[in-house]
Parts: C-alpha cells; structure tokens; sequence
C-alpha cells in the first residue's frame, strides 16, 4: 500500500517515506536524490541557479539553448494543433446541426444522410487522434518547465 504524506518536517520524511516527489513547476515527477538533496536543489532554485538531478552538476549553455529550443517547438506543436482542432470542432459542429434539421429528413435524402453520418465518425476519430498529439505535446512543454 501506498501513501501520500505531504510535510516540511524532515526527520518524518526521512523516518517515513521510500520515494520522494517534487512538485515544482505546474508538475508532479519522482524526485532523484535524498532530503539532501532536495535542500540543494532548493537552494540553487533560490539563487536561480540552473542544477541537474542528484549530482547537482551544473546545466551547460549549450544544454539551456536546446532545452529552449525544443520547449519552442513543442509550443509550436501545440498552437499547430489547437488551430487544427478548432477548425474540426466548427466542421463538426456544422455537420451536426445539419444532421440536426429535420428538413434533412424529408424526402429521400437517405443517401446524403448516410455521407454526412460517415464524415461526422470520421471527423470524431480524427479529433480524438489529434487530441491525443495535443496531450502529449503540453505535456511535455509543462516537463521542460513551462
């Protein structure tokens, strides 16, 4: 059995617990390190210094671009993705209002009953593929840090 204790007092934690969490950031991660270690990495947090898991070694420049850089494109990814799904909301959207009308029940419209039908499941499955990309992608810009 698994239990969540939330506490600032350390010999608790350390008496008590087997794993510990960070919750940082707009995230929740496994913490890799100690309650000493967690002090260093509050610590450098506090004086802005950027820190890399348990060996506390320091973030290179070149490391800080590319994070940067990726955070960058999953936003992008992200913003793609949205305008994507906005646009088949509205799409759908208005094949359902048409499926909606009774007038598009009069008469023998069986045939283009069947193609908005078609197109409505369709729609549906492509959103929630797209949908799925989208999670994933914010996922990850929120992992980067943002």
């Amino acid at each position: 059995m698994k239990v969540i204790l939330v506490s600032h007092d350390r010999h608790l934690l350390s008496a008590t617990c087997e794993d510990l969490w960070l919750v940082a950031n707009g995230g929740c991660a496994p913490f890799d390190g100690d309650l000493d270690d967690y002090a260093r990495w509050l610590s450098a947090r506090d004086k802005g210094e950027p820190r890399a898991g348990k060996s506390g070694a320091r973030v290179s420049a070149a490391d800080r671009r590319k994070a940067a850089a990726d955070e960058r494109v999953l936003r992008a990814t992200v913003a793609r993705l949205d305008a994507q799904l906005s646009k088949l909301h509205a799409h759908l959207a208005g094949i359902e209002e048409r499926l909606a009308d009774p007038a598009s029940y009069a008469g023998d419209r069986s045939a283009d009953l069947a193609a908005l039908q078609k197109e409505q499941a369709t729609l549906r499955q492509r959103i929630a593929t797209i949908e799925e990309e989208w999670l994933k992608a914010a996922d990850q810009v929120e992992t980067l840090g943002g």
